[in-house]
């Protein structure tokens, strides 16, 4: 930066307020107080999940089963048609049975 200003003394003012501006300032030194210790809450459990029923739904031409356990399920010849379909779902150490024919069998 240059003065262009008509004071004699200007350009010792500038210089004088441009150093003193880039000096650093003194820090205060902050002193640490004691703080109370943080309470650390218990890890969140979670909750077992719910219980549902055993179901066993026929819908249209397809054989939904859902929530077996060790158990067997059953499904007789007159229950079931060539163009069938079985949907098992959330079925854990399950027997299944099922006389007869059917398209597609998904676990």
């Amino acid at each position: 930066m240059k003065w262009t200003g008509k004071d004699a003394n200007a350009e010792a003012n500038f210089n004088s307020q441009a150093t003193a501006s880039t000096q650093a300032a003194p820090v205060e030194e902050k002193k640490e107080t004691a703080k109370p210790a943080e309470k650390v809450a218990a890890p969140v459990k979670k909750a077992a999940p719910a219980k549902k029923e055993p179901s066993k739904v026929q819908k249209w031409k397809t054989w939904e089963v859902s929530n077996y356990g060790a158990e067997t399920v059953h499904f007789k010849a007159e229950e079931v048609q060539t163009g069938m379909t079985f949907n098992f779902f959330n079925c854990e150490k399950t027997k299944i049975i099922i006389e007869g024919k059917c398209k597609n069998i998904m676990f």
